[in-house]
């Protein structure tokens, strides 16, 4: 962490605070243009009165680096979508769609990346490539740019980012510029220094620190930077993110919808009293933990719950649910597992060549008669195609198709699809590893890819992921594509092994059960689980999947109470739990009481309950087993709005018990 201050204190807090962080923190981050505006938006931006004309300069910035959909708009007012290398001058406006970016470079060297929904324009550009002094003045409109001034010896040299709340100027200096929500702007600087200045007033941001302000107010005064990358481990006013905590207020940018366990990218700052508050929380990866996938036949179906295979699944609202599917047909459903070990479902997949499928979110980029280009992939257009009317270059698409045999991809419909939403879903071909590439598209993989383990070239494999802000196509699991059988694939948390339970699901283990590698409590693992005849679970394998190892963080869980014995409370396949001091109690706990309990994980991996709640008194007698020939009557999952009575075979009642399933009829 290499952060530079001024000031002897801010040295000091960010000593003290570097000792702490456990992610990787950067002395970037989110650099926003701050000031106030009316003055300086209404003047619009410097201008040189004896400067030549803008026919006369030759073309002096080039746009590189193109992803998703960028435009560039003439001194005539007319938008044309960028191409590779193109060559803009003053007077004229780059801007980026969602899930893109793109480089504008100058002959000096400098540069200003655009990233996704970011807007600029060029005010004035002389960048002569070996010496004379430079002068490029840009209007940031929206948006992140993030900047890179090249060295200048000449002491006439300017770089200014006008903003509608004021100014920034630099020299030989690396620093972000972001408007982030209601017209407030952040600025962080990486190298140097930027002289920030709007309402009349100016304050110098030096290295490693960020200022900001709001419309009407002048830059704050700089304060620490502190920003990174983590796991979300708390939500509410204050956030816990890789094992830090930051303050939230009304003013912080929340993207994405994070929730806890998932990835995202923190930018803030250190306040005097060393706590952290956060500027702009973005959601980066959803979290692998607690997610599952059911591959098996449809039995029932309505707007709010599937049976499939035996397995009840909530649904969605927003789930995406392909067409042609009824009672009876072969699905994948993948989702996520809630409290309790609910099953929610936010995809359903028609099982039909599913090998050879891609289904996306993207940008448009160019469309034709027989092609569309979306997100930097080809896709191919025919008859049977359905498309939806009115869709134009820069639309946010979703897009389901299949490969064909000699490798292009053909679209089976195409639809509008919600600016935020960027995943993919892909089956098909591993082509290489390095770099990864499947069924012709190349893509990347960051800290959190869950990665099964001896992939080759050749092995048939499906994709997880999402495109990110800049149109990187981003994979968040990579996993050998079996054979399409009836099964139950859940990546979890490791809670217990004795007995096991993985995010709150019991799990039966026999002997037959292969484990695939060293396990330890609180380690992210793959669990293979077939259907038996009668509905039972039989766990295939357990395999460690180990890029994402224990946290510290809570869970809510829902158990039925086996024993209570003074501090000691045995839940249903739980290990025997200790009820520390300060555990809130509300209701009588008592045997075959139906709990929900809240239990978190410290860095010592030692679980600690928080409170327990008694939602079902239970019976302190359990009923008798009722006997129907051989069959014996139980009430299945209990934990789902009361469960429903079934009568089961006699040998299926042990595993349906350690499911959380009780004897009798449900009440």
């Amino acid at each position: 962490m290499d952060i530079k201050s001024q000031s002897s204190k801010k040295t000091l807090l960010l000593l003290a605070a570097s000792a702490c962080i456990l992610f990787v923190m950067t002395a970037c981050g989110i650099a926003t243009a701050l000031g106030s505006g009316s003055p300086l938006w209404l003047t619009r931006p410097e201008t040189d009165a004896n400067a030549p004309s803008s026919a006369s300069i030759p073309p002096a910035a080039t746009i590189t680096n193109l992803r998703g959909w960028v435009e560039v708009k003439s001194p005539a007012g007319l938008w044309a979508t960028a191409q590779p290398d193109q060559q803009v001058n003053v007077g004229q406006h780059i801007r980026t769609g969602s899930l893109s970016s793109a480089v504008l470079s100058f002959r000096d060297g400098s540069q200003a990346t655009l990233q996704a929904n970011a807007e600029l324009v060029i005010d004035s550009l002389e960048a002569p490539e070996r010496g004379g002094p430079r002068k490029i003045i840009l209007t940031q409109l929206s948006g992140e740019i993030s900047h890179e001034v090249a060295h200048s010896t000449s002491t006439n040299s300017k770089y200014l980012v006008n903003t509608p709340m004021g100014t920034v100027e630099a020299k030989g200096t690396i620093f972000t510029v972001a408007i982030i929500s209601k017209g407030s702007a952040y600025y962080s600087v990486t190298e140097g220094m930027i002289a920030v200045t709007g309402m009349q007033e100016t304050v110098l941001v030096n290295a490693g620190e960020v200022s900001s302000s709001s419309p009407g107010q002048p830059p704050l005064e700089p304060g620490l930077n502190v920003s990174g990358q983590g796991i979300v481990t708390q939500i509410g006013d204050f956030w816990i993110i890789a094992g830090q905590e930051f303050t939230v207020t009304e003013a912080t940018l929340i993207t994405g919808s994070p929730r806890i366990g998932d990835w995202v990218k923190v930018m803030g700052r250190i306040r005097e009293d060393g706590t952290n508050v956060a500027d702009w929380i973005a959601l980066l990866h959803s979290s692998p933990a607690n997610r599952f996938s059911i591959t098996g036949r449809v039995e029932t179906r309505s707007e709010t719950q599937w049976t499939v295979q035996g397995q009840e699944i909530v649904i969605d609202p927003l789930a995406a649910i392909s067409e042609g599917i009824s009672v009876g047909t072969m699905v994948r459903v993948e989702g996520i597992v809630l409290e309790g070990g609910v099953l929610q479902a936010e995809k359903i997949i028609l099982i039909n060549e599913e090998r050879l499928r891609f289904d996306f979110i993207g940008v448009v980029q160019k469309i034709s008669s027989e092609h569309w280009s979306i997100s930097g992939t080809t896709i191919l257009i025919d008859k049977a195609s359905i498309i939806e009317e009115n869709l134009t270059a820069g639309d946010i698409v979703h897009v389901e198709g299949h490969i064909l045999e000699n490798g292009d991809w053909l679209a089976e419909s195409i639809s509008a699809a919600p600016d935020e939403e960027s995943g993919f879903h892909i089956s098909g071909t591993l082509e290489s590893l390095n770099p990864w590439k499947v069924a012709g598209l190349s893509f990347e993989t960051r800290e959190w890819t869950v990665i099964e383990n001896n992939l080759e070239a050749g092995d048939q494999v499906r994709v997880v992921g999402r495109i990110d802000e800049q149109g990187l196509w981003i994979a968040d699991l990579i996993e050998r594509l079996e054979d399409e059988t009836t099964r139950l694939v859940l990546i979890g948390t490791v809670i217990s092994m004795d007995p096991w339970l993985v995010s709150g699901i019991p799990l039966s283990i026999t002997p037959e059960t292969v484990i695939g590698g060293e396990i330890k409590v609180g380690m992210l693992v793959k669990v293979e689980i077939m259907f038996a005849d009668d509905g039972t679970w039989r766990v295939v394998r357990i395999d460690p999947l180990g890029v994402v190892g224990w946290f510290p963080g809570c869970l809510d869980i829902v158990a039925k109470v086996v024993s209570i014995n003074g501090s000691e409370i045995q839940l249903e396949n739980w290990p025997v739990l200790t009820l520390g001091e300060g555990v809130e109690i509300e209701g009588e706990i008592t045997p075959n009481s139906v709990v929900r309990f809240r239990i978190c994980f410290g860095d010592d991996m030692v679980i600690r309950i928080v409170y327990i709640i008694v939602i079902d008194p239970g019976d302190v007698d359990p009923p008798a087993p009722v006997e129907n020939g051989n069959k014996v009557t139980v009430c299945h999952k209990p934990d789902k709005k009361g469960g429903h009575t079934l009568s089961i075979g006699s040998p299926a009642l042990q595993a349906h018990l350690g499911h959380g399933d009780y004897l009798g009829p449900c009440h």
